[in-house]
């Protein structure tokens, strides 16, 4: 979803996906392109709240299922929670134990589906490496 800034942008690209350009949609696209690309629905909801006192945690997870529908960005599960990936380019990720930082991992060569899933239709991956950061690590 990293692509232009300005608003008309914001609301061409929804309406490209097929999605009406409301107030909170393009709320959450800014948010998505301005801040890390890693997020929660809760945190998501928390950074709206002050523009947004009514707005539900449930309205920002539709969203944000709305725009993983339509491509814009992509989820995948660390540490038990639920996180929205806003970097739709193959990579992989690594998640600190300890301060709960995630880093996107270049993936260099297109995986390699293992042969048990070679008749699947595979639709996306995940694959997440758990650890301690390196400030983490020397502490």
């Amino acid at each position: 979803m990293n692509e232009s800034h300005s608003t008309s942008d914001r609301q061409s690209l929804l309406r490209e996906h097929g999605m009406k350009a409301t107030p909170q949609r393009l709320a959450i696209a800014e948010l998505l392109l301005t801040k890390p690309s890693h997020t929660t629905a809760q945190q998501l909801c928390e950074q709206l709240k002050p523009d947004f006192p009514s707005i539900s945690q449930n309205t920002v997870y539709l969203t944000l299922a709305s725009f993983e529908e339509s491509g814009l960005l992509r989820r995948f599960c660390a540490d038990g929670k639920t996180i929205f990936d806003s970097n739709i380019t193959p990579h992989h990720h690594g998640l600190c134990r300890a301060c709960g930082v995630i880093e996107d991992v270049p993936e260099k060569k297109k995986t390699v589906r293992p042969k048990a899933l070679q008749q699947w239709h595979v639709e996306h991956h995940s694959l997440t490496w758990t650890g301690l950061c390196p400030t983490c690590s020397t502490e």
